[in-house]
C-alpha cells in the first residue's frame, strides 16, 4: 500500500517462470494475521500451476513478491499445467 514506484521483473530459466514484484509501499510484518483475501488467493492460484509463492515484507520497507511456475515449452508457445483436486464427497 501506498507505493509510488513497482518493479517487475520475468524471466524464464529452465523451464520456470521467475517472478518478482518489488514495491517501496509501506510494507507490513508478514508474521501478522491479516484481514484480507489478495495474498491467500495469489498463493492458491500459483499452488495451483505447481509453482511457488514468497511473500517479503517488513513494516516501512516495502513488500516484495518472488514467484515460480514452472512451464513447458512446445512451438514457441509457452504454458502452465494446472493440478487439479478432485473432491469426493462420502
Amino acid at each position: 500500500a501506498k507505493a509510488d514506484e513497482v518493479k517487475l521483473s520475468i524471466k524464464e530459466e529452465n523451464s520456470v517462470l521467475h517472478f518478482a514484484i518489488e514495491d517501496n509501499g509501506v510494507g507490513f510484518d508478514p508474521m501478522e494475521k491479516r484481514t484480507g483475501i489478495g495474498i491467500t488467493n495469489m498463493q492458491s492460484r500459483i499452488e495451483t500451476l505447481n509453482g511457488k509463492f514468497q511473500v517479503l515484507s517488513r513494516p516501512a520497507k516495502g513488500t516484495t513478491l518472488l514467484i515460480e511456475i514452472p512451464v513447458v515449452i512446445a512451438d514457441d508457445v509457452c504454458y502452465a499445467e494446472q493440478t487439479i483436486l478432485n473432491i469426493v464427497k462420502y
